[in-house]
C-alpha cells in the first residue's frame, strides 16, 4: 500500500521541469510587466488612468473589440459548413476542404497578410475587375474591413478544427430519428444537430474572439490608422516612442479583457479552462457540464436556434435540404476563397517589376535570385536555428509533463497542473510578447537568440504537453502494470513502454513546435532588432516598409516546406499502422 500512494507523486515529479520553465520563463515575465504598471514612473494606477481616459487608446479598444467580434463571427458562420462537410463527405472532395484548411494554418500569418495584400491593393485583382467594368478604384487596404478580413482569414483554420472533432462524434441516429417522426431534413439539423455542436460552436468562436483580439500583425499591416488595434498600439509605444510602461499597461489592460471574456465564458457555461483553451481534453469537461446543466433545465435553444427553425421549414419545402450538393458546394467555395489567397503568391515570386500588380505584366527569376542572398539566407538560418532547439526542448518538456499529469491518477495534480501549464496558451501573443521586451529588458536577452527561444519555448511548451496528453488518456495501462509485474521499474517502463506508444503524439508535437516557432512573429518582431534578424521579422520589415515580391517566394517555400511535412506525416502514420498491425497479428 505504501508503494501505490507513492506512484501518483513520483509520475508528478515528470511534469516538475515545465512547471517550472512556465513559471520562471513566463509567469515571472508577465508579473514584472504588471509590477512596472503599477510603479514607474510612481506608485499608483495613475498609468490606467491615463489610458482609460486616452480618447486615442478607447478609440483603438474599441476598434480591437469591434474588429474581433465581427471576424469571430465571421469565422464560425464560414467555418462550421466546412469542418461539416469534411466530417460527412469522402473522397476527394474531402482531402481538398483538409487541403485548404491545413495549408493555411501551417503557413505563417505574415504570409497570408501578404497575399491580402496583393488581393486588395490598388493594383490587385478585385480592383482590376472594378475598373475593368469603367468603375473607379476602391480604396480597400488599410481600412477597418481590410483587417477584419484578415483577422477572419486567419481564425478560420482554428474554428474549423476546433468544430471538427465534435461534428464527427455526433450520433447521425438522432437525425435518423428526428425524421422518422416527421422533421425534414432541415428541421432535424436545427432540432438535432446544431445543439449537439452548440458547445464547440461557443468555444471555437470565442478562441477566434480572443486570437483576433491580440492580432498584431494584421491590423499593423493592413489597417493603417483607420485599423488600428491595441496590439499595434504596444508595439509603437515600444518601437516608435520607447513608452514601456505605456506598452505595458496596454498590453496589461488587453490581457484583463481577454480573462474576463474567459471566466464570463466559464461562469456561464460551467466548463473549465482547459476546455476552451485546449479543446483536445475538453469533451470529459463538456460532458459533465452539459449533464451539470440538463438537471438544472437550464438547456433551452438559444435564439439563433429559434430564429433558424422557419428558414429550415422553407429548405425542407422546397426541397433543397434534401440534396447534399448545394452544401458541399457552398462548402468547397469556401475552402477555395480560404486557399486563394496564399496562392496569389505563386505569380507574385514570378513577377518582373517590384510593384505588385495582379496578374505580373511579365515573368521573371530575380527574386528568387534575391532570397538567395545573406539578406534573406541570414535570417532565415537564425530563424531555423530557433525552431529546432525550441521544438526539442518543448516537445521533452510537454511529453514528461503530459506523462506526469496523465498517470499521476491523482485529481489534484491534474487539476492544478493541467490549467497552470496552459496559461501561455490564454493571453494572447501580443501580450506575451509586450511582456517579454519588458522582463527581458533588464536581464539583457532583448535582440539575442536565447531571448527568443525561451520565449518560443513557453508558448509552444503547452502545445506539446496538450498533445501528448491526449494519448497518455488514450493508453492503456494494463501494458504497464504487465511490465512493473515482471519486475520492470518506473524508467523502464516509460522507456519500453509508454514513450513507444507515444511516438506518434511526440513526432505531431516536434511537427506543431517547430512549425509554429518558425512561422511565429509577434514575439520575433518584439524581440528581435539589430543583433538578431528572423525571418518574420524580416518579412514584416519588407511588407511594413517597401514592397518586395521577395516575400512571394518565401511564401512559396512556406508552401512547399508546408506539402513536405505534411506529406512525410501522412507517411508515417501508414507506415506505423502496418507495423501495429502486423506486430498485433503476431500476438
Amino acid at each position: 500500500m505504501p508503494r501505490r500512494k507513492a506512484r501518483p507523486a513520483i509520475w508528478s515529479t515528470f511534469a516538475l521541469p515545465a512547471v517550472l520553465f512556465v513559471t520562471v520563463v513566463y509567469v515571472a515575465v508577465l508579473v514584472v510587466m504588471l509590477i512596472r504598471t503599477f510603479t514607474d514612473p510612481e506608485p499608483g494606477v495613475g498609468n490606467y488612468v491615463d489610458l482609460l481616459t486616452n480618447p486615442g487608446f478607447l478609440r483603438v479598444l474599441g476598434n480591437t473589440l469591434l474588429f474581433s467580434l465581427i471576424a469571430a463571427l465571421l469565422a464560425v458562420l464560414i467555418g462550421y459548413p466546412i469542418a461539416y462537410s469534411i466530417a460527412r463527405t469522402s473522397g476527394l472532395t474531402r482531402a481538398f476542404l483538409i487541403v485548404a484548411i491545413v495549408t493555411p494554418y501551417l503557413t505563417s500569418v505574415l504570409i497570408r497578410t501578404f497575399a491580402w495584400q496583393v488581393i486588395l491593393g490598388t493594383n490587385g485583382p478585385i480592383n482590376a475587375v472594378i475598373t475593368a467594368v469603367g468603375l473607379p478604384p476602391a480604396e480597400m487596404l488599410y481600412t477597418g474591413g481590410a483587417v477584419v478580413v484578415g483577422l477572419a482569414h486567419s481564425q478560420l483554420p482554428l474554428v474549423v478544427l476546433a468544430l471538427l472533432p465534435v461534428i464527427r462524434k455526433v450520433d447521425a441516429n438522432q437525425g435518423l430519428a428526428a425524421r422518422s417522426l416527421g422533421a425534414g431534413p432541415a428541421v432535424a439539423f436545427v432540432r438535432t444537430f446544431l445543439p449537439a455542436t452548440r458547445p464547440a460552436i461557443v468555444v471555437a468562436f470565442v478562441l477566434a474572439f480572443v486570437y483576433c483580439v491580440g492580432s498584431f500583425a494584421v491590423p499593423a499591416l493592413l489597417g493603417g490608422n483607420q485599423g488600428r488595434m491595441v496590439g499595434s498600439f504596444i508595439h509603437m509605444s515600444i518601437a516608435n516612442q520607447g513608452n514601456y510602461t505605456q506598452a505595458a499597461t496596454a498590453a496589461a489592460i488587453l490581457a484583463v479583457a481577454v480573462l474576463v471574456v474567459l471566466f464570463v465564458f466559464m461562469a456561464v457555461t460551467r466548463q473549465r479552462l482547459e476546455s476552451i483553451v485546449a479543446p483536445e481534453l475538453r469533451q470529459g469537461s463538456r460532458t459533465r457540464a452539459r449533464r451539470r446543466a440538463a438537471r438544472a433545465g437550464r438547456i433551452s435553444p438559444p435564439l439563433g436556434e429559434i430564429l433558424l427553425v422557419p428558414v429550415a421549414r422553407l429548405l425542407d419545402r422546397i426541397g433543397i435540404s434534401a440534396r447534399t450538393w448545394p452544401l458541399t458546394t457552398i462548402s468547397v467555395l469556401f475552402s477555395v476563397l480560404i486557399l486563394l489567397p496564399q496562392l496569389m503568391a505563386i505569380p507574385i515570386s514570378f513577377a518582373e517589376a517590384k510593384s505588385i500588380v495582379f496578374p505580373p505584366k511579365a515573368l521573371s527569376l530575380h527574386w528568387y535570385q534575391a532570397f538567395f542572398t545573406p539578406e534573406w539566407l541570414v535570417p532565415t538560418g537564425v530563424s531555423l536555428r530557433i525552431a529546432v532547439i525550441a521544438a526539442i526542448v518543448a516537445t521533452v518538456l510537454g511529453a514528461l509533463a503530459a506523462i506526469g499529469v496523465g498517470r499521476a491518477r491523482s485529481r489534484w495534480i491534474e487539476n492544478s497542473f493541467t490549467p497552470y501549464l496552459l496559461i501561455p496558451l490564454i493571453f494572447p501573443a501580443v501580450v506575451a510578447a509586450g511582456a517579454f521586451y519588458v522582463g527581458f529588458l533588464r536581464v539583457g536577452l532583448n535582440d539575442s537568440e536565447l531571448g527568443i527561444v525561451l520565449a518560443h519555448i513557453a508558448i509552444t511548451l503547452p502545445q506539446a504537453f496538450v498533445l501528448t496528453l491526449a494519448g497518455v488518456q488514450t493508453l492503456n495501462p494494463d501494458y504497464e502494470r504487465a511490465a512493473a509485474s515482471l519486475g520492470a521499474g518506473r524508467f523502464r517502463v516509460l522507456q519500453r513502454i509508454v514513450l513507444p506508444l507515444l511516438t506518434g503524439q511526440i513526432v505531431a508535437s516536434l511537427g506543431l513546435t517547430f512549425i509554429t516557432s518558425f512561422d511565429e512573429s509577434t514575439i520575433a518582431v518584439f524581440l528581435s532588432g539589430l543583433r538578431v534578424k528572423t525571418l518574420p521579422r524580416k518579412i514584416y520589415e519588407s511588407m511594413s516598409t517597401d514592397v518586395d515580391p521577395t516575400v512571394g517566394v518565401v511564401a512559396v517555400f512556406f508552401m512547399v516546406i508546408a506539402g513536405i511535412l505534411g506529406l512525410a506525416w501522412m507517411i508515417f502514420r501508414r507506415r506505423r499502422g502496418r507495423r501495429l498491425t502486423l506486430e498485433g497479428g503476431r500476438a
